[in-house]
């Protein structure tokens, strides 16, 4: 495999988890942003959004985003949920990887979120309805960028056809 490998969908879509399992089985490197985030700034996501804002967090998002892919060597990367919110962000990702959208309905979702609120600054005052709306809003807004995805896997099945999108990601190229 030349090319990296990035996962896109909303949050609570099992990206780190099939990202990683899938680096596992085609032995690369794994990267997950979100984490790579924290560890340079010391800070959860929760409190980067408190201490500086959102803007903020965007801006090192596109910046380790950049560096990730500016090494040469292949990995399979799990991108935060708003990622592709950037122009830039959905440039490079389309240049320099082979993108995959981890498709989860707004139920999934929902009871996914429900229970990790706490992690998550953009829906931590959120009641259930409230969360169910946040969910479908976003949902239906970013559908014109995970589309672009080279990709699409339901998230309800991904843990179980690792090996198969193993398959169909060797055999495909751009």
């Amino acid at each position: 495999m030349q090319q990296s490998i990035a996962f896109v969908g909303f949050m609570g879509s099992g990206k780190s988890t099939v990202a990683k399992l899938l680096a596992k089985a085609m032995d690369l490197q794994f990267v997950d942003l979100d984490l790579t985030i924290e560890e340079q700034e010391k800070q959860s996501i929760s409190e980067i959004f408190k201490s500086h804002s959102e803007d903020y967090f965007r801006k090192i998002e596109t910046q380790i985003l950049q560096e990730v892919l500016s090494e040469s060597r292949p990995r399979v990367i799990s991108c935060g949920g708003g990622t592709i919110l950037s122009k830039r962000n959905r440039a490079l990702l389309s240049k320099e990887c082979l993108v995959v959208y981890l498709e989860a309905d707004d139920k999934l979702l929902l009871d996914r979120l429900k229970h990790a609120k706490s992690e998550r600054p953009l829906i931590a005052d959120k009641s259930e309805e409230e969360l169910l709306d946040f969910i479908r809003t976003e949902l239906n807004s970013r559908m014109k960028f995970y589309q672009q995805a080279d990709f699409s896997i339901q998230a309800s099945k991904a843990k179980a056809s690792i090996q198969e999108l193993k398959k169909k990601l060797l055999n495909y190229s751009k």
